[in-house]
């Protein structure tokens, strides 16, 4: 939840600014910033601090632009973090996906729950990008078959461009005509005018039987390692249609201008064929 987040984000730098948090930012040096990431890095909490680090660069990044200072302490500290793997959400395989929609038509959840499940897994969207769509803000083109996200909603504040496949088309455009408003497409049970939360899915992913296998994050990966396994598509196109920036990409920190059709054909295709894949595990 948004309120989950906030309490992360404070915590994280609270963490790393523990040492210098009364010093004015013209004050704070790189040796401070550097002294409490080896801390950090030294508990062996290495993606810790990667996190921290990052959301501390960002306030200076801000500071900067907006002419609090005109230094940021944080630039080549990240060198002192040593590579490591990132955490991995739990994911099921391809192969076990014909089970979790078999259990998820035979459970008793809400059908727009199911609803939300089914195109977390078509979209490879993030969940939060999804349950905070609104029918309002026109970012479900049916015209033109694409799902526009909001900048505001992406983790890197760049807009994504989703190709609506004709089965997630048919799921929004039935949503679409049962809608009772034109505010938050997938609602609050008991508070309507509220997005769905994250853990309503995801309790419902855990009553079927895979607490510990599978998170609503888990159908990215699932996209991801699918999509790339069939070697059919280009790893920068796949990593360009879930917003997923590594060294592969043009929307990385590096990149001046961020263009949302890139590779637009192709990320069509991709999600087309993506689609029919789920589609048969759900048949």
């Amino acid at each position: 939840s948004s309120e989950k987040y906030i309490s992360t984000v404070k915590y994280r730098l609270d963490y790393i600014t523990a040492d210098f948090l009364e010093l004015p930012l013209d004050e704070i040096t790189r040796f401070q910033v550097s002294s409490k990431v080896k801390e950090i890095v030294a508990k062996g909490t290495l993606e810790t601090a990667t996190r921290c680090l990052r959301l501390l660069n960002a306030v200076f990044n801000f500071a900067i632009a907006s002419g609090y200072t005109e230094k940021n302490p944080c630039i080549l500290v990240g060198e002192l973090i040593p590579e490591h793997e990132v955490q991995s959400y739990p994911c099921l395989p391809a192969s076990e996906m014909p089970e979790f929609f078999r259990r998820l038509e035979q459970c008793n959840a809400f059908p727009i729950t199911k609803v939300v499940l089914k195109l977390a897994c078509f979209t490879g969207t993030r969940i939060s990008e999804l349950l905070k769509a609104r029918w309002d803000s026109g970012e479900i083109d049916f015209e033109n078959k694409v799902w526009l996200i909001p900048a505001y909603r992406m983790k890197r504040r760049k807009e994504l461009m989703v190709p609506l496949s004709p089965q997630v088309y048919d799921l929004f455009m039935a949503l679409f005509h049962t809608r009772s408003d034109d505010g938050f497409i997938f609602k609050h049970t008991r508070e309507p005018w509220k997005h769905m939360t994250s853990e309503t899915p995801l309790a419902v992913i855990k009553r079927n039987g895979y607490a510990n296998e599978m998170v609503t994050h888990g159908f990215r990966s699932l996209f991801s390692t699918y999509a790339n396994e069939s070697k059919l598509f280009r790893t920068e196109v796949i990593d360009y249609q879930i917003a997923h920036v590594n060294k592969t990409t043009k929307a990385d920190k590096t990149s001046k201008i961020y263009n949302r059709a890139e590779y637009w054909p192709e990320r069509v295709e991709l999600m087309n064929w993506y689609a029919n894949e789920v589609y048969k595990w759900m048949n």
